[in-house]
């Protein structure tokens, strides 16, 4: 009788503990505050791009590998042709990013939705979803994407300053 009632309990007990998913490692939230200047050579004049970001990012973690960051960022520039002084506010603006890793721990791709560029209200835009393939180097294929992008379009297959030439449009 013990049998008939053990028995198929145990089995059941078993099948829980065998099929139960293992606990994923917790994810950890980091806030961000990233402040960088890009300056170089365009066709109208040097231009300096200062880059200051702010947000809170959360990685994610699979049996200790990092997979993705996730990352809500918000970001204020100004670009300054130094050539002749003038300047513009690049911002306010916010987006989310996710970036992506192989198994191995290299960067795979990043994805940035709700990119909004906006200089001198309507006069410039850099919008919509992109998709960056690392090519190494500090180098990134624009491998996808929807809306105007003139700064990534710029830095196609390059890096971040060579964006900077994308600016040149508010300096005529």
């Amino acid at each position: 009788m013990l049998n008939r009632v053990a028995l198929p309990a145990l089995a059941w007990l078993a099948t829980l503990v065998l099929a139960s998913p293992t606990l994923a490692d917790p994810p950890v939230q980091t806030d961000i505050d990233v402040s960088q200047v890009v300056t170089g050579t365009t066709p109208c004049g040097t231009l300096r791009w200062d880059i200051h970001i702010t947000g809170r990012q959360t990685t994610f973690f699979d049996d200790g590998v990092r997979t993705r960051v996730q990352a809500h960022l918000h970001e204020d520039n100004t670009i300054t042709n130094l050539t002749t002084g003038e300047s513009f506010r690049e911002g306010p603006d916010s987006f989310s990013q996710i970036s992506y890793f192989n198994p191995d721990g290299t960067l795979d791709r990043i994805v940035a939705t709700g990119l909004a560029a906006n200089v001198q209200g309507e006069q410039f835009k850099d919008v919509g979803r992109v998709v960056l393939v690392p090519l190494g180097g500090g180098r990134f294929d624009l491998a996808f994407s929807a809306g105007q992008h003139p700064l990534r379009e710029a830095a196609d297959d390059g890096r971040l300053a060579d964006a900077l030439p994308g600016f040149c449009e508010l300096f005529e």
